[in-house]
């Protein structure tokens, strides 16, 4: 993977940082943060990763993977503090799972969706470690992490924020419990439930020794209703431990109505801020052509609608047009923009109404 890289601090931004700046004593160590970050960021960088993994099946039922890879990273015209650098990458890794299940084929209710039940535990066990020559602290990192409340995946191939790979070694220890029922001539999955930790042999964020421990939790016990529960807490650890609990609804009352909400709190992050966020939408289909939706976002802890969209949908024989407008509240200044969307209709991951960005 190959690219010309650039970042750029909005105006808004570089006018804040500026104000702070002259507002400081001189020889203060935070002006010489604040004339890093506003200081010119880029670089062209070449990215080459390389994998292999071995997929084996054992005594019919522990399934074993272990994967190594070869990577390096070259940064060249590098903008910025900071020059040219090589960076090299050692990877090793093991995936492992073993599964256990029983049938419960008496079990019937037509008001929970359930034709006969299937019990599946799925014990599994993960191991990632990497070794690489980290890049200095002054470096303008693009493609960094980004403060989420969510582990990162263990699969170099899937970590994107490529300017922030650390040497690290999590070993990830979880059990999937999945109870599955017939339905429309095929198998469907009725609820699901994925608790795991992490633990840390060397961690790259936080120094800790064990992560929060997660809950996924998924109900879909009939077509028109869907509920989700993911929680995490501290268990083992000290270090850099919160509590997050997402509560989630999607419920049809009719085949051309659906609702969500959705629901988040958040408390002693070491980086993000206290939370409680309500969200809301709904998606209307009027008729086979025509379909509008909008959401909303609330900050509950001070009151503010930070996100809302609003979209009309059109569909032809192959394609589907929508047409949207949102609006965020940043608290120190707003955003509003415009979306376009242009999509087959046949295309398998579609959803209505489309969203922006990731939220």
């Amino acid at each position: 993977m190959a690219g010309l890289y650039n970042e750029h601090l909005p105006s808004f931004g570089r006018r804040s940082l500026k104000a702070e700046a002259a507002s400081l004593q001189p020889g203060d160590p935070r002006i010489t943060e604040i004339n890093t970050i506003l200081a010119e960021h880029g670089y062209t960088r070449l990215h080459l990763w390389q994998e292999f993994s071995l997929p084996m099946r054992l005594d019919n039922r522990l399934n074993l993977v272990p994967r190594a890879g070869l990577g390096s990273t070259t940064y060249h015209n590098v903008e910025g503090p900071g020059g040219n650098e090589e960076r090299t990458h050692i990877y090793a890794g093991v995936d492992a799972s073993v599964k256990f299940s029983r049938s419960f084929p008496e079990v019937e209710s037509d008001a929970l969706g359930l034709d006969s039940l299937l019990h599946v535990v799925q014990p599994y066990a993960g191991a990632s470690w990497i070794a690489t020559n980290e890049l200095d602290a002054s470096f303008p990192r693009i493609d960094r992490l980004t403060t989420s409340t969510r582990p990162r995946p263990l699969g170099i191939g899937r970590f994107t924020a490529i300017d922030d790979i650390e040497d690290w070694t999590i070993i990830r220890l979880g059990v999937r419990n999945r109870f599955l029922t017939k339905r429309d001539g095929g198998s469907h999955e009725w609820l699901s439930i994925n608790s795991y930790l992490d633990w840390f042999q060397e961690d790259p964020e936080f120094d800790r020794e064990f992560s929060n421990f997660y809950n996924e939790i998924y109900f879909h016990p009939v077509p028109w209703l869907e509920l989700g529960l993911e929680t995490q807490f501290p268990l083992l650890s000290k270090v850099g431990d919160f509590t997050e609990i997402v509560g989630s609804l999607r419920y049809m009352p009719t085949d051309n109505l659906e609702l969500t909400v959705r629901h988040r709190f958040l408390n002693d992050h070491p980086i993000l801020q206290d939370s409680i966020r309500f969200e809301y939408g709904a998606f209307k289909r009027f008729n086979k052509d025509w379909g509008a939706g909008f959401s909303h976002r609330w900050e509950i802890d001070d009151s503010v609608l930070e996100y809302q969209h609003y979209s009309v949908h059109r569909t032809f024989d192959n394609w589907v047009v929508s047409l949207g407008l949102f609006h965020r509240n940043h608290r120190y200044d707003d955003e509003f923009g415009a979306m376009i969307g242009l999509t087959l209709r046949e295309f398998p991951s579609i959803n209505l109404p489309l969203k922006v960005g990731a939220d």
